[in-house]
């Protein structure tokens, strides 16, 4: 019953800024700028797949497993290669994928594909922070993260939206990521490690 009150907080706080960047774009671009970044977005969404593939795998290391379970081996032989491979998929044949699915008029959702995965892979290499919070009944602290998140976003999105465009915005939505992860593994270490 104690944690139940912070895993809601936790879950609203990530409903609420789940569609924010689409509208803070609108707000600022045109309609085929939503629709080019909404092009780079799903192109990179398949990598929570691949998250939500490997939530039971560590949830279940961490009830059964937790004092032989490496986390650092999870990262290093798993979690990077993978990144470096999705990325440089994305990289090389990015355009190529955009232009079979959605036509040649959205290649300019090229770059902003490639700072969104940024994101994406930042939150896949990062993701057992969470894991880990949860079983140590400390999730406030991914919720905390979460504002970060968005605070962080809010703060910077309109300045890069105006001078970059699509990629400014993600380029926005990859730092306020990396924010919200710093602080994670800020209190994994200092709090939950000791």
């Amino acid at each position: 019953k104690k944690a139940y009150l912070k895993q809601r907080t936790d879950q609203l706080t990530g409903i609420i800024p789940q569609n924010l960047d689409l509208l803070i774009l609108g707000y600022f671009t045109d309609y085929s700028s939503v629709g080019i970044f909404r092009i780079a977005k799903r192109l990179a969404e398949p990598i929570n797949l691949i998250i939500n593939s490997l939530v039971p795998i560590v949830q279940n290391n961490l009830s059964t497993n937790k004092d032989n379970f490496q986390l650092h081996d999870l990262v290093k032989y798993l979690l990077l290669p993978l990144s470096l491979t999705i990325f440089l998929f994305y990289f090389f044949i990015g355009e190529q994928v955009i232009k079979l699915i959605s036509g040649q008029s959205f290649i300019s959702a090229y770059e902003p594909l490639l700072f969104v995965s940024i994101g994406y892979l930042i939150y896949l290499n990062t993701f057992w922070i969470r894991q880990i919070l949860l079983f140590e009944n400390k999730i406030q602290y991914h919720t905390y993260g979460r504002l970060i998140n968005t605070f962080i976003f809010l703060i910077i999105v309109s300045s890069l939206i105006i001078n970059f465009g699509v990629s400014g915005l993600a380029v926005a939505l990859s730092i306020s990521v990396l924010s919200q992860k710093i602080f994670e593994y800020f209190i994994y270490k200092k709090i939950l490690s000791n």
